[in-house]
């Protein structure tokens, strides 16, 4: 016949009456037990044993009893331990398990950083020795001998998973832009009768008139801008090359024909545009949305009902709106990939965590003993007036599986429909006709003439002299705004490997 001797001791006072120590994952350790001698709450405790240490942390609550005893409530205090983390030191713990930040609130600090953290890892959290320490799932061992009992437990089927099925909504910022073609020519039919007195130099004075009423080029960049978006080429050249080219000063001659003094001009048009082919274009921010399912844990572990959409376009920040050339391109498919893998890998460990109920409790003699990989939790019950001193020991039955990191592959991403093109035209009408004329996208162009007659006795009828141009008016030009809508759901094939 065998003897155990066992002893039990505490920091701050004798022990008087049972000890009751619990290690648990993922949770504080705790104790319970009864003192002579005198302790408040916040200060240090330890407890000991033959057995060595089995308890370290603060006394969480001290009551008095009448027998002049202290009654003590003791944790390791593993949330206060991790709120003085920060969350850099938290992602050191982390290292190498698979995260992103959408799993996580950005203002999470301490101990919700920590918990949403533990999303992703594979293995539990053991707080006994007063500091948060990371366990991996295994095999790891504990307990005394001999087995004194041993007890199974098997959770409910209903609490056990199989499979999760958790949806898909990554959401990816983008530039974009869209481009509305204009193209504009003046005309040079004039809408003069001609006379048997019109000469070349009449015709020449009319011409120039006419000519007077031709767009300039500060015209034509107003009336692009006019239509909300942004001119970007005009004839091949950027807006500012071509705002910035040589001046043209165009005249027209008011002499008579037989003047020798042929300084009588006036200067009409300065930088003239008889045509243009313009290029506008459209810059706003929008977001893809990858929208589906992905069920982890079954044998396919597909992602079903995958598709991409954009949000109606919204107004790109200034500094990329007035700036040229192609909008920036974004690559979020690692970022997808970290985003798809840190989800799929919390669904895997919430699968795994409703498994490792399935365990076993072994109950042996006094033993120094704390959470670690396959051991989930630790409990020591010592009671000197009994005489016990046990421990009892909580083993996981089921084998951690690893997690196989997935990646994603998407086709190629449909590009936006073409902008609105406009052909532009101009036409000339008699000014006696201007209020009958239906306005339509163009220039306009309204000339007032003064005709000459003679009378013609023989024929008893009106004999036409010439016809001279007296006014040639832009009486408008309108430019249609360019109508774009694309907000049409994109599908994209993605597939995950």
């Amino acid at each position: 016949m065998s003897v155990i001797h066992w002893s039990v001791s505490c920091s701050v006072g004798k022990v008087v009456g049972p000890v009751i120590v619990e290690h648990e994952e993922n949770g504080s350790s705790t104790a319970e037990l009864t003192v002579q001698g005198s302790a408040n709450a916040g200060d240090s405790i330890s407890i000991g044993s033959s057995a060595g240490t089995l308890f370290t942390g603060l006394v969480d609550r001290a009551e008095n009893t009448d027998q002049g005893l202290v009654r003590l409530e003791c944790t390791s205090g593993l949330q206060r331990a991790v709120n003085r983390l920060t969350r850099n030191q938290i992602d050191s713990m982390f290292s190498g398990a698979p995260w992103h930040p959408d799993l996580s609130d950005d203002e999470a600090q301490g101990w919700d950083y920590f918990q949403d953290r533990m999303k992703t890892y594979f293995g539990s959290v053991n707080a006994s020795s007063g500091v948060p320490q990371l366990v991996g799932w295994g095999s790891g061992g504990g307990g005394g001998s001999p087995v004194i009992e041993t007890s199974t437990n098997t959770p409910s089927y209903t609490t056990l998973l199989d499979g999760v099925i958790f949806e898909i909504e990554y959401r990816v910022p983008t530039y974009e832009q869209v481009t509305a073609q204009y193209s504009w020519t003046d005309s040079d039919q004039l809408p003069v009768a001609e006379g048997e007195q019109m000469t070349d130099f009449i015709r020449a004075q009319n011409q120039a008139k006419f000519d007077s009423a031709r767009m300039t080029r500060g015209e034509v960049e107003q009336l692009l801008r006019s239509t909300g978006w942004v001119p970007a080429f005009v004839d091949g050249d950027s807006i500012s090359q071509w705002r910035m080219q040589d001046h043209i000063v165009e005249a027209i001659y008011y002499g008579d024909q037989d003047d020798e003094n042929r300084n009588d001009f006036v200067v009409i048009n300065t930088n003239p545009t008889t045509s243009f082919n313009a290029t506008l274009v459209k810059r706003f921010e929008s977001q893809l949305i990858i929208k589906g399912t992905m069920t982890v844990g079954n044998a396919s572990g597909s992602i079903k009902r995958v598709r991409i959409a954009r949000e109606y376009p919204g107004t790109a920040p200034d500094g990329w709106k007035t700036q040229l050339g192609e909008p920036p391109e974004i690559d979020f498919v690692g970022d997808l990939n970290s985003w798809i893998n840190a989800h799929a890998a919390a669904a895997h460990k919430e699968i795994q965590e409703s498994h490792r109920q399935n365990s076993v409790t072994v109950t042996s003699p006094l033993a120094s003993a704390f959470v670690n990989g396959s051991v989930i939790k630790v409990v020591h019950r010592l009671d000197p007036d009994a005489g016990i001193a046990v421990t009892e020991t909580t083993y996981s039955t089921y084998g951690a599986e690893d997690f196989d990191s997935v990646s994603v592959t998407l086709d190629e991403k449909r590009d936006r429909a073409p902008g609105p093109a406009h052909l532009l035209t101009t036409r000339v009408i008699d000014q006696e006709s201007a209020g009958t004329i239906e306005n339509q996208p163009g220039l306009i162009k309204t000339v007032g003439t003064l005709s000459t007659y003679s009378w013609n006795s023989a024929q008893q009828a009106w004999r036409l002299l010439a016809t001279r141009v007296t006014s040639v008016s832009k009486s408008s030009f309108t430019m249609p705004a360019p109508e774009y809508s694309d907000t049409d759901p994109i599908e994209i094939g993605m597939s995950v490997s």
